[in-house]
């Protein structure tokens, strides 16, 4: 398989989750029961309550009595790892792929400039990012690519498409909605942002009683989860800036972002840029559980918008110590699209309006995906 999966939007595939969140899976488990408990609050008739936590923990109560014995939910959070814009998410996958011409010692990126006199909504624009894992090396001391995929701006929408999962979001920022295509299953739904919001709202209360919760039962483990979802909930950075060299850096005892930034000449461009990745960390959240809070992603969003004309062309996590994980994104834009982009456009707009393609409520459409996921 040429492709792995994501970053800077659809689904990414690959990374053992040992890497990420440990073995016990203590934390994506806990997330995912947040998830759930939104979604209870939210479904009038939940049907993922008997196809997917046939156990029942969350259907008796808020939260299951220990994150780790939430057996249906660890089965979804498992092996496969998905990056939206540095949200991570799990499912129960693996993909391998191999890293060709970038060395893990020499980081190259092109930024390509083409001359255009026309607003950004008209010439566009594309994203194309590369996923690293810098935690640990190959055997020939090379670093293991786990994502890539490309998002291409037009006419006030982003496309974001990753062929291994055979899925593309749209966002509109003119409408006011995500729309999230399967192409395999011939499906799409939508989710407007201002359900978005709710839902994360609702999120806030559920989190403290769950942080309650865990710091009753005591424990390593049960504290290193609280630690991590109160920052996560409300993230505290230490930011410096070297203008000389563009590096940005927002430091916290166990969450540190590392980005390389180079001058970019449409500031309009790059407000359009950091406002998709404001509401894709926000959507990930939502549709797949176990992904992580979009708040640290926005602290990052809000920094970069500080530097005034400067976009992210490199940006690396770690997670340590807390997690072994240091994962690096690279990018490149490309202002304008290609032909073969406007087809991919037009063949995804022509599937969202065909009578082969069926709508589904947000909620089904998550529950269908999961499903087949764990299969």
């Amino acid at each position: 398989m040429s492709r792995g999966s994501t970053v800077m939007g659809a689904i990414m595939w690959v990374f053992p989750v040992e890497l990420v969140f440990g073995a016990n899976h203590g934390l994506q488990n806990a997330v995912a029961v947040l998830n759930f408990a939104i979604y209870a609050e939210f479904a009038e008739a939940p049907p993922i309550r008997q196809s997917l936590l046939k156990s029942g923990p969350i259907a008796n109560s808020a939260f299951p009595e220990k994150p780790a014995d939430c057996n249906t939910i660890s089965a979804l959070s498992r092996p496969l790892v998905t990056l939206r814009h540095h949200s991570i998410l799990f499912f129960d996958y693996t993909t391998t792929v191999e890293r060709s011409s970038m060395s893990h010692q020499t980081i190259k990126l092109i930024l390509l400039f083409c001359c255009a006199t026309s607003s950004v909504m008209a010439q566009g624009l594309r994203v194309s990012s590369t996923v690293s894992d810098a935690s640990r090396l190959d055997a020939q001391g090379r670093e293991q690519v786990v994502a890539n995929n490309f998002s291409l701006f037009q006419s006030g929408r982003v496309y974001d498409y990753v062929e291994a999962a055979g899925e593309v979001v749209m966002f509109d920022r003119v409408a006011k909605r995500f729309t999230v295509l399967n192409l395999d299953r011939n499906v799409y739904t939508t989710i407007t942002f201002n359900e978005l919001k709710r839902m994360l709202d609702a999120r806030a209360p559920k989190t403290q009683q769950y942080i309650k919760e865990l710091q009753a039962k005591k424990g390593s483990e049960a504290e290193r989860i609280t630690r991590m979802l109160t920052f996560q909930l409300h993230p505290v950075f230490e930011t410096s800036y070297d203008a000389g060299s563009g590096a940005l850096s927002l430091t916290s005892p166990s969450w540190k972002y590392s980005v390389s930034t180079q001058p970019w000449e449409d500031k309009e461009q790059l407000e359009r840029y950091l406002e998709y990745t404001d509401w894709m960390a926000k959507l990930n959240f939502i549709l797949h559980p176990s992904s992580m809070f979009p708040e640290p992603r926005l602290a990052l969003n809000t920094e970069l918008r500080k530097l005034d004309g400067r976009i992210p062309v490199i940006v690396q996590l770690d997670r340590r110590p807390d997690e072994r994980m240091i994962l690096r994104a690279e990018h490149q834009f490309v202002r304008n699209l290609t032909d073969h982009d406007r087809k991919l456009i037009s063949g995804w707009n022509a599937a969202i309006n065909s009578t082969a393609t069926r709508e589904m409520p947000f909620r089904s459409y998550q529950e269908t995906i999961l499903v087949s996921l764990r299969r």
